[in-house]
């Protein structure tokens, strides 16, 4: 993704936290740290970085004046959709060659890891 993302200035793990604001507007970095399993200092670097290209704002929590509630700019919004066409695009390369069965079998076996990691 940082070589498919690279002439929009996001690295790392900057598209899944666009990605993750589309979904819940307002979180915070605690929300997202938990979330997408990321160190809050983590988080803020990203989020700053993020805040600085114009794909999200942030505004500060009213009920934890220490937190930033984050927010996708029209900027963001309209990166989503090609952030999603890679998603997909490299979804479709992992999985060439498998059958529907095996595809559904490997998203079984990687739930089952997710919920052992969350032990």
């Amino acid at each position: 993704m940082n070589t498919k993302l690279a002439d929009t200035g996001l690295k790392g793990p900057m598209y899944i936290l666009l990605i993750t604001l589309d979904h819940f507007p307002g979180s915070n970095q605690d929300f997202m740290a938990q979330h997408i399993g990321i160190d809050k200092s983590g988080i803020a670097r990203a989020a700053r970085e993020l805040e600085k290209l114009g794909y999200i704002r942030r505004e500060i929590d009213d009920d934890n004046r220490r937190q930033y509630r984050m927010y996708l700019t029209e900027k963001g919004k309209e990166l989503l959709p090609v952030i999603r066409g890679h998603l997909s695009e490299w979804g479709r390369m992992l999985t060439k060659g498998l059958s529907e069965h095996q595809v559904l079998e490997v998203i079984r076996l990687m739930e089952h890891m997710v919920k052992n990691a969350e032990q």
